[in-house]
């Protein structure tokens, strides 16, 4: 069984095994696409053994390792506090291939949330020129609007103000990819949905990506160089163990910078909030 997918500006083919059907979710089905021959394989299997961990060690997490060996990249993911032998997906990342193994002992049928955690959306957007920002995701007028900051600081808040008092849409209440084509920034989504429970299959030129702090006043103020990338580069979601995709990312970041403005929107959860921001970008 072979189906086919497109996530931001990358296409993966997706086999499972017969011994388990892929049970594709709401989330996943909104980026089907057409078949592709130039798509990324991605075979996905359930198994009663894994290979034990072999190679140079990069990363040792509570929860994820890799390893590098011959070439490729192996990552496991599980409860890896005492031993990665307790891992329950093992993905082998090659330069046109994914495989992904996933313990008998703990998946019984493939899921796409499971999918896409063993897939590592960061490592699949980043092939396409991609990167993945914490964010909520609006479209406004045929552009997205991008709000990110912190967790807890107010992301949804706004884009749900912008939804109820200007009729924007909500694409995705906490995730977006961000990239450059054709010399012009996009937002495209990302079949995760996070608390917010939004997800929209969506790709907008890019009007402004906008950083939140929370203030007893509304205030804002365009970030610019150093202090733009900064705040952008804060929620990005990037394995800084590998050096090379991290300057390939910091790359992207600093290129959407330079053509789209970010702004620091201090606020409080009200209308004035929208106001100011929506002042500012249409004052044309």
């Amino acid at each position: 069984m072979k189906r086919y997918y497109k996530i931001a500006e990358t296409e993966i083919c997706i086999e499972a095994d017969d011994r388990a059907a892929l049970s594709a979710g709401r989330e996943l089905s909104l980026f089907a696409c057409s078949p592709s021959e130039k798509a990324l394989r991605c075979d996905i299997e359930i198994t009663d053994f894994f290979p034990p961990p072999e190679g140079e060690q990069i990363v040792r997490l509570p929860t994820l390792a890799e390893y590098r060996l011959d070439g490729a990249v192996i990552r496991y993911i599980g409860p890896l506090s005492e031993s990665v032998e307790n891992a329950a997906i093992r993905t082998e990342y090659r330069d046109n291939r994914i495989g992904i193994l996933l313990d008998s002992r703990v998946y019984s049928e493939i899921r796409d949330s499971v999918l896409l955690d063993a897939i590592g959306a960061e490592r699949l957007v980043i092939k396409g020129g991609g990167v993945i920002l914490h964010a909520s995701y609006i479209e406004y007028g045929g552009e997205a609007i991008l709000f990110t900051a912190p967790s807890g600081t107010g992301k949804s808040t706004q884009a749900e103000l912008w939804r109820s008092l200007r009729g924007a849409e909500v694409i995705n209440g906490d995730r977006a990819v961000i990239g450059v084509r054709d010399g012009r920034a996009y937002a495209y989504g990302l079949p995760y949905s996070g608390s917010s429970g939004i997800c929209l299959n969506r790709t907008l030129p890019l009007k402004a990506i906008v950083y939140l702090g929370q203030a007893k006043e509304n205030s804002i103020a365009r970030l610019c160089g150093f202090e733009a990338f900064r705040r952008v580069w804060e929620g990005c979601c990037v394995n800084t163990w590998d050096k090379e995709s991290t300057a390939f990312a910091a790359d992207i970041v600093g290129n959407i910078i330079s053509r789209v403005p970010v702004f620091y929107l201090r606020c409080l959860p009200e209308a004035g909030a929208v106001q100011l921001l929506e002042k500012l970008l249409f004052k044309e």
